[in-house]
């Protein structure tokens, strides 16, 4: 925060304003008021906006100098996962598809199950890569 001018003197700011101020009085019933006996209260939203400068710094947080490739990168990791999930699905269709074709003994399973689950691993990777690249 030393480095940031604007940050330290908003938590300057921020740390002169009386912790008094910061809440809101509590509103006090009066006594001869009956209770309504309801166990669900109504919600309370607040509204407000996130400043640019806030969705700026996570960005580069997350991206350093190069927000656009990290991005890309992300993207893309996640794309080729979806890809290779929908690829192994039709994988599976296709081996299933060889003993409506060809006899039981010319199915060569051990070939088939190694190049699935070697398809599966790498898909694994890439998704805990896409989840982990931060």
């Amino acid at each position: 925060m030393a480095s940031e001018p604007e940050l330290q003197a908003e938590f300057q700011q921020d740390e002169a304003i009386p912790a008094e101020a910061e809440t809101e009085p509590a509103t006090e019933k009066p006594a001869d008021q009956k209770k309504s006996g309801k166990l669900i209260l109504e919600e309370e939203v607040e509204k407000g906006i996130v400043d640019w400068k806030l969705v700026k710094f996570l960005f580069t947080s997350l991206g350093g100098d190069h927000v656009f490739l990290f991005f890309l990168l992300y993207i893309g990791a996640f794309a080729v996962e979806f890809g290779m999930n929908a690829f192994n699905v039709w994988w599976l269709g296709h081996w299933s598809s060889q003993y409506e074709t060809h006899p039981r003994d010319e199915v060569r399973v051990p070939w088939w199950v190694s190049s699935f689950f070697s398809k599966q691993k790498a898909n694994c990777a890439i998704g805990i890569w896409a989840s982990t690249s931060d």
